[in-house]
């Protein structure tokens, strides 16, 4: 799975940037999946996770972005005083990511890792938005994670809706990645197993949020 999911997402790595903020894509494909699936949940998901770090005060803190993609919520994070370290296993995503952060004079680090290998830091607060979704064997990456976590986790994961699910699993037949859809109430009950509260979830548009 990590091997397909780094395939894709290597393929279409400028494409899948390109979605936050609209703009030519060079490829017919995914320009009609940015604009009829992609686009709108990415900006939702984008203001609603801006949102969300205004509750916490991230200056000084250490935060992990696991499966960071193009860097926005990394680099937001790091423009809010936090130190940053953003991990994707798509080496294209990681090029994007250190452009982007020259560009912008922001200090972050972004190193291409595949979560289900590495063994994670220990930091404050752990980023973990829509990775789990792709892969069957959840459990042990979240509990990984829950175990590396010193204050709080976010992770967002895909919700099911009949439509969506049906689109994104023949695009996936097409390109050849995998899609899964997880119970929450198993990913809220893995946390509390591992003395974690859930302290919120959001459902929003295509995705939920727990915190």
């Amino acid at each position: 799975e990590s091997k397909l999911v780094k395939n894709y997402f290597d393929q279409w790595a400028s494409d899948y940037d390109i979605a936050f903020k609209g703009g030519a894509e060079e490829h017919l494909l995914q320009k009609l999946v940015n604009s009829f699936f992609r686009s709108k949940t990415f900006k939702i998901r984008d203001a609603h996770l801006a949102k969300l770090m205004r509750n916490f005060n991230l200056k000084g803190k250490n935060v992990l972005d696991m499966g960071c993609g193009s860097g926005q919520l990394a680099l937001r994070a790091a423009k809010n005083g936090a130190h940053v370290t953003g991990w994707d296993i798509s080496p294209q995503m990681i090029e994007i990511c250190k452009y982007k952060a020259k560009k912008s004079g922001l200090k972050a680090k972004f190193e291409i890792k595949d979560i289900v290998k590495e063994k994670i830091p220990r930091v404050d607060i752990i980023f973990n938005i829509a990775v789990v979704e792709y892969y069957k064997d959840f459990e042990p990456i979240l509990e990984k994670m829950l175990a590396s976590t010193g204050e709080t986790l976010i992770l967002t994961d895909s919700r099911y809706i009949w439509w969506r699910a049906i689109l994104r699993k023949v695009l996936g037949k097409f390109k050849n990645f995998p899609v899964y859809y997880h119970d929450p109430c198993k990913i809220i009950k893995i946390a509390e197993n591992n003395s974690f509260r859930l302290k919120k979830i959001y459902s929003l548009h295509s995705f939920r949020t727990f915190v």
